[in-house]
């Protein structure tokens, strides 16, 4: 599976991006050597979050029953482009890390001692399994969301 039939698919089930940022992998042997991170804002900024997608993760496999995944998590209105970037580049380096510790993004992972760029509070993320976005693309990719959590709300 490779990043453009990804996102093609991706974007045929939830439309076309507002932006997307490319975030290159920290070292050369690292798999995925890249993720794209699309980025959805919403209809109205004030009123509504922001979505974030990666795009990529699903071209390793995961020792999970949901094999090839993506990630998506929801962020708070009011961001600057700057956070967004920021933010984005920061979702990318937690999954390299997470693949680099051995730990697999399958449904109701809770996965702690993390931090992300603009969520100060947060040191855990809970992996929800959402749903399959195209499950004509062979194999599927399972959609999963991120939600940010505390060490209090476990």
């Amino acid at each position: 599976m490779n990043l453009q039939d990804l996102q093609r698919n991706f974007e045929e089930w939830y439309g076309e991006p507002d932006y997307i940022l490319t975030v290159p992998a920290p070292n050369d042997s690292s798999i995925p050597n890249k993720l794209d991170i699309l980025y959805y804002f919403g209809e109205e900024v004030e009123k509504y979050p922001t979505d974030l997608a990666t795009i990529g993760l699903a071209t390793r496999r995961m020792n999970t029953p949901w094999e090839y995944a993506e990630l998506m998590i929801d962020i708070a209105i009011g961001q600057s482009r700057q956070d967004y970037e920021t933010l984005g580049k920061g979702f990318a380096d937690l999954v390299w890390s997470c693949l680099d510790r051995g730990l697999s993004f399958s449904p109701n992972l809770v996965i702690q001692n993390i931090s992300l760029p603009l969520f100060e509070k947060m040191n855990c993320l809970f992996v929800k399994d959402w749903w399959c976005f195209n499950p004509s693309l062979k194999p599927s990719v399972t959609q999963e969301e991120g939600i940010d959590k505390t060490q209090n709300e476990r």
